[in-house]
Order: structure tokens, then C-alpha cells, then sequence
């Protein structure tokens, strides 16, 4: 079983709405993580006391038959291996009878409701449609084609007369702060947008030309390849250009991650092969040459390619958030463009404040934040549309 569908299980089972078959494959799993040596690799520091303590109540409370209360209870302990910080392994463990005492500064009354599907399309004239709004059907036209909204959350270009030399104006796609929105482009390159993203691109590609597009912010492309009608068969190169890098492929799968602050521009590969140019205006001109599974991350001082999380990636593509051993600070920043809140901290945060876990990005602010607080590591405080975030260390 891979990470992401253990994960959904784990959420099931914190739910109370998991299957028989999911409990036992739960447990059973638990039983492989100790079994196969996974478990001594998780970080518990050098206190071996603490590993054996927790080892034997685990075994307790695999053997026994738990209501689902209990086993909601019973998932705050062991999953937290998987779930969160070693320090809420720790701490639940020792401290299962405290969990009431949660701070309460997240009600009902001020809870936050999760992103959706938000975008205004901007025409070349100048013109702007709300997307979420707008009635599914027909919106607009342009160099021979016409924009229809497909469904909810998704706009497609598609061609209509020949409209041969005539080239299409620039159109740009913004998503705000708890919004998220797809677009199918002329060529039949699906696009898939992340809050405070913006995509500029022509609404009819030059069949012979580079294909071109810009992006700030956050985005999945699925690049369909296209060919050239002279010279014959020529495949036609798709760019991405950012701030400070251009990407170029045929057809592929990949990720972009471009904010204005966050430290790094990351390009993810699933399938293919992307080219990623570091830009003459950053440094001395750069190119790497990604494989699947790879990923660029650019700084104004480095440019290097690692191996990329695709599950993280995939994670978002299916509506879910994941993080994978990410400090708070890092978390914060994509709960306040999904939620669509400022989140304020102090400037120093503990070092290894770090969280893993998996959850669905349909579900209200307060289901993420009380997980968190579990950690006793990290409060929370909602005013408004403000999310304080203070830790207890």
C-alpha cells in the first residue's frame, strides 16, 4: 500500500467512519511498520525509554477490541507517527487523558471554510469574467475560437472556424487567495491552477512558433504535443516562463511552484522530459535537464536538482494537502492562500517545529489547526480573517 492511500485510511479511521476492512488494515499495517524496521526509523531522539514504552502500548491497543470512540483516541497515538511531529507522539501517548483540555480559541462562530472553485478570466480587450459565477456554456470568443465553461471549475478553448493568420490576443486566468480553477488552452494543454496564481497566455497559439505561456504563482500542466505545419512534423516546444526561470517541453507532465514568498521556484517532472533555465537577470545562464521524478529548486544563490516528492504533488491533484516532515512556517504559508487568511507568527519559530501528515483540503480550518495543537507544540487563534499561530516551546 503506498503513503497516500494509508493516509486516507488514517483519516477514515480519525473520522470514525472507517470500514471493518479498513480497521484491520489499519492495525495490520501498524504491525508491518514494526515489522519491517520502518518503525526504529522514525525520530524519537535518544531516549530509547520512551521507544519501548510507547512499542508496549501499542501492542495493548492493537489486541483489543476499541469502539470507534476509543479508536479515535487510539488514532491521535499511533498515527501521530505518520500523522505529525514526534512530539505529539510523546506527548499522546503519556498524556491521552489531557486531550479535552485543547485551547478552545477555535469555535464554531469563527471557523473558516476551505477554498473553491474562484478565477477571473481577463480577455485582450480588457474585459473581465467572474468564473464562479458565470453560467456553464459559452463565455466568449477570439482568433476563431470560442472559451466555454465545461463545468465547474474548468474553462476549454476550442477552435470553431479555421481563422487561418489570425492570431489570438492575450488572455490571463488569475485565481485569488481560496481559489483554484483548470483550463484546457487551445492546443489541449490542461492546466490546473493553485491560489494567488496567475497565468498569461495567447487564446491561439501560432501553430510554428514556441508555445508560450507565463506564470506566477502555482500550477500542474499536462502539455499535449503539437506539431508544426511547416516545416512538416516539426514538434512545437511549449515555455513556461516565471520570474526567474523558463521551462520548455514537448508534452509532459509537471509542476510549477513560483510564489513571490516562498525562497525557491520548484519544477516538478512526473512524466517526460523538461529543459528548466535558470534566467540571464537571476545569474549566469544555467540550463538542467529533468527526468522523471526530479525536480529543479532555484534560490537567488543555488541551482540544483534533487529527487522531487511526486506524492506531494499528486496529493494537491486530488484535493488533499500533504506534508512531509514541512516546518510550520511552510504549512502557514499554503493554509493562507488555500483559506484564504493572513497568518501571522513570530519571526522565529522553533527549528523543528515539523509536521507529516495527510488531510483533505475540504475541510474546514479548525479540523487542521486542533490536529496541530494536539503537538502541544503550537496554538491557535482566529480574529476575523487573521490566523495567529504561536508556539509553546
Amino acid at each position: 500500500m503506498n503513503k497516500q492511500a494509508f493516509l486516507e485510511i488514517i483519516e477514515r479511521v480519525t473520522d470514525g467512519t472507517a470500514s471493518d476492512e479498513q480497521l484491520r488494515t489499519y492495525n495490520q499495517y501498524i504491525d508491518e511498520l514494526k515489522g519491517d524496521g520502518t518503525w526504529d526509523k522514525v525520530r524519537m531522539g535518544d531516549e530509547a525509554e520512551t521507544r519501548l514504552a510507547l512499542l508496549a502500548l501499542i501492542d495493548q491497543k492493537i489486541d483489543q477490541p476499541v469502539t470507534r470512540q476509543t479508536y479515535k483516541l487510539w488514532y491521535r497515538a499511533v498515527a501521530a507517527v505518520v500523522l505529525l511531529s514526534v512530539s505529539v507522539l510523546v506527548y499522546l501517548f503519556l498524556n491521552e487523558s489531557k486531550t479535552s483540555a485543547i485551547p478552545q480559541d477555535i469555535t464554531a462562530e469563527n471557523d473558516i471554510s476551505p477554498g473553491r472553485n474562484r478565477a477571473v478570466l481577463t480577455l485582450a480587450n480588457g474585459k473581465e469574467l467572474d468564473l464562479e459565477t458565470a453560467d456553464i456554456g459559452e463565455l466568449a470568443s477570439d482568433a476563431g475560437l470560442k472559451i466555454f465553461k465545461v463545468g465547474d471549475g474548468i474553462i476549454e478553448y476550442k477552435q470553431v472556424s479555421p481563422a487561418v493568420g489570425v492570431l489570438g490576443g492575450i488572455h490571463t486566468l488569475t485565481t485569488p487567495k481560496g481559489g483554484t480553477y483548470q483550463i484546457i488552452l487551445s492546443d489541449g494543454t490542461k492546466v490546473s491552477l493553485n491560489p494567488l496564481t496567475t497565468l498569461k497566455y495567447p487564446s491561439k497559439f501560432d501553430s510554428n512558433n514556441k508555445r508560450s505561456v507565463e506564470l506566477n504563482g502555482e500550477a500542474y500542466f499536462a502539455v499535449t504535443k503539437s506539431k508544426a505545419s511547416y516545416p512538416k512534423d516539426q514538434h512545437v516546444i511549449f515555455s513556461v516562463l516565471t520570474d526567474k526561470q523558463e521551462v520548455e517541453v514537448l508534452g509532459t507532465h509537471f509542476n510549477i511552484m513560483s510564489y513571490s514568498n516562498e525562497a525557491s521556484t520548484r519544477t516538478t517532472l512526473i512524466e517526460g522530459i523538461v529543459k528548466v533555465s535558470k534566467l540571464a537577470s537571476t545569474g549566469k545562464v544555467k540550463s538542467v535537464i529533468l527526468k522523471p521524478g526530479e525536480e529543479s529548486v532555484l534560490t537567488d544563490k543555488t541551482f540544483e536538482v534533487i529527487a522531487g516528492d511526486v506524492e506531494v504533488i499528486a496529493a494537491w491533484q486530488n484535493g488533499r494537502f500533504l506534508f512531509d516532515n514541512e516546518h510550520i512556517t511552510s504549512i502557514m504559508r499554503k493554509i493562507a492562500r488555500w483559506y484564504d487568511v493572513d497568518a501571522i507568527y513570530p519571526e522565529k519559530m522553533p527549528r523543528d517545529l515539523n509536521f507529516s501528515g495527510s488531510i483533505s483540503k475540504n475541510k474546514n480550518l479548525s479540523q487542521i489547526l486542533r490536529i496541530m495543537e494536539l503537538t502541544r507544540s503550537v496554538h491557535f487563534k482566529i480574529t476575523g480573517r487573521t490566523l495567529y499561530v504561536m508556539s509553546d516551546e
